[in-house]
């Protein structure tokens, strides 16, 4: 699949930082009452024309994994405004949250622990290792990492989020920085809790697929 490989070798990566300071939501229009971010789309051109305009031709483009996730969705999904036109990208928390699941492509989803107390300790973590926006091709899950774009199993992406979470509770700052925090997920990794991963497709307690 042409598409797949073109994504796969997009310049995108996870960095540090504050999201909002990326071109890619700061030189979008934004939607004042919510996390809701426009941009247009000059015809004819691809996503990889599109980013490299919105970047300025720099060598990597920095971003999200949600974000990431939505624009495979835009290409694959046949919804890329070829034409020209308008694209939204939406940030997944809060009421914008709510709203980017009501519209997003059934193949958008979120890996994360199937056990709901673990997951409420781990997203108050200061770490990227919670879980993974990811876009689902069959059994493979395609989403963005410090190291770019990854084309991975279920338990592949958890095997690399668990890894980071263990760098995570052996660190000294969580430690120091988050006690009450740091001490509760590693009692929950001490526990084998972090053992049971699901791939979750919409707001629902019930993984679509899981491990």
């Amino acid at each position: 699949m042409d598409q797949l490989y073109d994504l796969l070798n997009l310049s995108c990566i996870i960095t540090t930082g504050l999201l909002s300071e990326r071109p890619i939501l700061k030189k979008a229009l934004r939607n004042n009452d919510d996390l809701i971010y426009i941009h247009k789309v000059i015809p004819n051109e691809s996503l990889k024309q599109f980013l490299g305009r919105i970047y300025n031709n720099e060598t990597v483009y920095d971003m999200d994994c949600s974000l990431y996730a939505q624009l495979c969705s835009l290409v694959l999904d046949h919804k890329w405004p070829i034409d020209g036109g308008e694209i939204k990208l939406y940030i997944c928390r809060g009421k914008t949250g709510k709203i980017f699941f009501q519209k997003k492509s059934q193949n958008i989803g979120y890996i994360r622990p199937t056990n709901i107390d673990t997951w409420k300790y781990l997203i108050e973590a200061y770490t990227d290792s919670k879980g993974q926006w990811v876009y689902q091709i069959n059994n493979k899950y395609l989403g963005l990492t410090s190291d770019g774009p990854k084309l991975l199993s279920l338990k592949e992406w958890h095997d690399r989020i668990v890894n980071g979470l263990k760098k995570y509770i052996d660190s000294p700052i969580p430690k120091q920085n988050q006690p009450e925090i740091h001490g509760m997920i590693k009692q929950y990794y001490d526990n084998n809790a972090f053992s049971e991963w699901g791939f979750f497709d919409e707001l629902t307690i019930t993984p679509k697929e899981k491990i």
